[in-house]
């Protein structure tokens, strides 16, 4: 959907409209920042209840039937501004307007992004029950990672600010 959009045209709005783009780093930033803050958050309570979690025997979790997975991603997927971002500033690039099928040319690399984001959620689907297992086993180690991705996050957030002050 985000391609399409692009393709359409929303891909000239940051161009014509400095502004605009501007807000959209500018929240993208906060979101980052907002995320960044909840891991850390998420980092420390586990900290606190490091002897109880790692006590606790894991436990299969499942979902409720009436959660659809499918809607709720899609949702968080057509909001996430890293997304946008890319798809409005980044990809457009690639494409030469004077090209007499442009349309082939976003077909072209959509097919190629979708390859590659097919390949690296597989990937990340496949190993989640193994890491699930390594980090239901080491509360330190959800600590560390959760505090590390966490100030990631903030990094980033910071780094997108400082870049539109320049």
């Amino acid at each position: 959907i985000l391609i399409l959009v692009t393709v359409l045209g929303m891909g000239s709005l940051p161009k014509l409209y400095p502004v605009l783009f501007t807000a959209i780093k500018l929240l993208g930033g906060l979101y980052l920042c907002y995320l960044g803050i909840k891991l850390l958050i998420s980092g420390y309570q586990t900290f606190r209840h490091k002897a109880q979690i790692a006590d606790a025997k894991p436990k299969l979790i499942t979902a409720p039937i009436s959660q659809n997975f499918f809607n709720r991603a899609l949702l968080l997927s057509l909001t996430n501004p890293k997304a946008i971002l890319f798809f409005l500033s980044f990809f457009v690039q690639f494409v030469e307007p004077t090209y007499p099928h442009p349309f082939l040319s976003f077909l072209v690399l959509a097919i190629i992004l979708q390859l590659i984001s097919f390949t690296y959620l597989s990937v990340m689907v496949f190993s989640g029950k193994n890491l699930s297992r390594i980090f239901s086993q080491s509360p330190t180690l959800i600590v560390i990672s959760t505090t590390f991705t966490g100030l990631l996050f903030i990094g980033f957030a910071i780094n997108l600010w400082l870049a539109q002050l320049s």
